[in-house]
């Protein structure tokens, strides 16, 4: 019979955070929660590792060679808690910019279904060359910082070539610039479209 390794691990909670700790008892997992001011994480565990929970640290208990996985995760989510996760997109045309916009609530028109995203108040208006913007609501749980580089000011609304995205989760947030980014991927000819501030894009040679 097979006896994994099994290894310890010692996790120290900032003073500024908190942690709780629940059973889900239909499948067996349990899962830790860090919450801040900025906002909440939740990580689940599986069921085959251990948890000894004290008041400002936690120890886990997990085999070798999956201990350092799982370590890597709570330490992300509590960074997102405490300091927060950003990425910035930059919009690489002469053409395009991006409008972050407050949304008037209550002001649609009839027949229309309330959407979870729609109730956050803002909404991104990407404008990639198109003859109409793309309008994308914020989610609830995601914020949005305009760039001060390359920004022009027009009345309350501001114009800029860069989008700046700020979330507590690594996951949502990765998850919502990499689908922004595929709506107008960077030509690898010209280097027009949207990419991840400081990503390098090698371009290729037209033919002649």
């Amino acid at each position: 019979m097979y006896l994994p390794e099994l290894k310890e691990k010692t996790i120290l909670i900032p003073p500024t955070s908190s942690f709780s700790y629940e059973k889900i008892p239909y499948n067996g997992l349990f899962n830790i929660s860090f919450k801040t001011s900025l906002g909440a994480s939740i990580y689940f565990f599986a069921p085959d590792s251990f948890l000894f929970c004290s008041e400002k640290k936690f120890a886990l208990v997990h085999e070798k060679k999956k201990l350092q996985n799982s370590i890597s995760k709570i330490q992300t989510h509590l960074k997102g808690v405490e300091e927060g996760i950003c990425i910035c997109l930059e919009l690489v045309s002469k053409t395009y910019y991006v409008e972050v916009t407050s949304t008037v609530l209550g002001m649609r028109k009839r027949n229309t279904v309330d959407r979870e995203d729609e109730k956050c108040g803002k909404k991104i208006n990407l404008y990639l060359g198109k003859s109409h913007p793309i309008v994308i609501y914020l989610p609830s749980h995601i914020k949005v910082k305009q760039a001060l580089r390359g920004g022009q000011i027009t009345g309350t609304v501001t114009k800029s070539t860069q989008l700046l995205l700020y979330g507590v989760s690594k996951q949502e947030i990765t998850y919502f610039a990499s689908w922004i980014k595929n709506l107008r991927p960077a030509n690898c000819f010209t280097g027009r479209g949207i990419r991840y501030k400081n990503e390098k894009i090698f371009l290729k040679q037209k033919k002649r």
